[in-house]
């Protein structure tokens, strides 16, 4: 799933989320340890956006002691200019993407069991 989700993310993420995404850019590096990706998903397949001008997630793997792989995500939102947004739909949002992010695993899970080769 590392391989899949981290390393050829513009290989499998169109095969695990069919039209998520817009486009892929490699903003450092070249794929290896360090690099930074631009993904632009698809703002039909995100969760309502209707005050957000932006959103930026930061995905971070890190090798733990016993040798597994953490994932450590975090996101800012960015509303639109003048929007005020309550803390209740500020944590009902930061839910939603959690709830996202988790299913979107249990798709790349699935497709790798599925496709033990890819």
């Amino acid at each position: 799933m590392f391989k899949m989700f981290a390393l050829e993310p513009e290989i499998y993420i169109p095969k695990v989320l069919p039209g998520a995404v817009k486009s892929f850019v490699n903003l450092q590096g070249d794929g290896g340890p360090g690099t930074l990706r631009l993904i632009t998903f698809s703002v039909d397949k995100l969760p309502d956006t209707s005050v957000v001008e932006k959103l930026r997630c930061q995905i971070k793997f890190e090798i733990s002691p016993d040798e597994r792989t953490i994932c450590k995500r975090s996101c800012n939102a960015y509303a639109i200019d003048d929007v005020k947004v309550k803390e209740d739909e500020i944590r009902a949002g930061l839910e939603k993407t959690m709830q996202v992010f988790y299913g979107s695993f249990k798709l790349y899970e699935a497709y790798a069991l599925a496709n033990p080769d890819a």
